[in-house]
């Protein structure tokens, strides 16, 4: 009896305290960037890169016209940003490549070039 209380001990314990002490991994934390979206400087930055597999989140700022970006690719939901505004993006991309994602909405003269390309290693 005395043997299975010490084993049930043990296991209340290791089940108490050994979860709340293993470290999260780091592909459990996502890689953050801040983009800023403005007709006149476009975005900024327009490249990033990040790993396959690992959570990204994509903080885009609204300086000046109205922005839209999607990719089905990456997983990244049709997205709006308007002047003055942050919006959050959160996605997971899957496989290594090169991902150009377009302004989708006419945004001034400097439209046909703005884009942000995304390198998953």
């Amino acid at each position: 009896m005395k043997r299975f209380l010490a084993i049930a001990t043990v296991c209340a314990l290791t089940l108490l305290f050994g979860a709340s002490s293993i470290p999260a991994s780091a592909s459990d934390a996502p890689q953050v960037f801040t983009i800023n979206a403005s007709a006149t400087t476009l975005f900024t930055p327009d490249q990033i890169t990040v790993h396959a597999g690992q959570p990204v989140e994509l903080k885009l700022v609204g300086k000046d016209g109205v922005h839209e970006i999607a990719s089905s690719e990456l997983g990244i939901p049709s997205t709006l940003i308007t002047p003055g505004s942050t919006k959050t993006v959160t996605f997971t991309p899957a496989k290594a490549g090169t991902y150009t994602l377009h302004c989708l909405i006419p945004c001034g003269p400097g439209h046909t070039k703005m884009a942000i390309t995304i390198k998953v290693i």
